[in-house]
């Protein structure tokens, strides 16, 4: 766009400059050949041909500043359009006036169902009043502000998105950037997954020893019981004998 306005201005300013002349040369009647001494003479062909000159090199410079602002038109325009990044400029309303091409594909629809479209309308109703809340700040902080948003797409899969935005100079639109960080964004869900489960397996395992013990505490338990037992069988039986034979002495 800066390119564009730098042609254009050239272009009027060379315009501009041979109006002016003209209407000069209306205000300024010139002197009649017969006016003109041979000298003025000489002096004006050789101003024409300094002046002819001059209009070649600058309609040169023009030609070369109108190749390289071409150049850098396209040249931007390719990196503009195919950056990774959606470029977006809204409204205050929340309205899409214009987008990048990495814009429409994150969107998934053509530009021209998506120029004056809500951009709301692609966010998912979770996330709206996030997206209401940064749009509210960009245009009243007049700083950067971001936040993270879901998109909902027909039929695609919900997508993860950060954005940027800053107001512009006029306090009417401002301009957002687009990005995708699902897989990232999944990523981390993904180790924090991870992450519980193994938790959750290491708890398994914990509660598992821990089991393992109390039946070992169970079964020494059970053998001592056994012995125990045994003790008392033995000791009951060793009362039996001796009243047994205490009733002998006793007859």
């Amino acid at each position: 766009i800066y390119c564009k306005q730098m042609k254009k201005g050239s272009i009027s300013k060379v315009l501009n400059l041979r109006q002016k002349a003209e209407e000069l040369l209306i205000k300024k009647p010139l002197k009649t050949d017969s006016q003109l001494s041979e000298t003025d003479i000489l002096r004006l062909n050789h101003e024409l041909q300094v002046y002819q000159i001059e209009l070649e090199m600058q309609n040169e410079e023009l030609r070369v500043a109108n190749d390289k602002a071409e150049f850098a038109v396209k040249k931007y325009t390719k990196l503009y359009d195919f950056a990774p990044t959606g470029y977006f400029i809204l409204s205050k309303e929340g309205k899409v006036i214009d987008l990048n091409l990495s814009g429409t594909n994150i969107l998934g629809k053509k530009l021209s169902g998506l120029k004056n479209s809500s951009f709301d309308f692609f966010v998912s109703n979770d996330t709206k009043p996030i997206f209401n809340t940064f749009l509210s700040k960009v245009f009243n902080s007049k700083a950067e502000e971001s936040c993270e948003i879901i998109l909902s797409t027909y039929g695609n899969l919900p997508m993860y998105v950060s954005l940027n935005g800053i107001v512009t100079e006029n306090s009417e639109q401002c301009f957002v950037t687009v990005m995708n960080i699902t897989d990232g964004k999944r990523a981390a869900d993904l180790v924090i997954a991870n992450k519980e489960l193994a938790y959750q397996n290491d708890e398994k395992e914990k509660r598992a020893n821990e089991l393992i013990i109390a039946n070992k505490e169970k079964e020494k338990r059970a053998v001592e019981l056994i012995i125990a037992n045994k003790e008392l069988s033995f000791q009951n039986d060793e009362k039996e004998k001796r009243a047994a034979e205490l009733q002998i002495a006793n007859k």
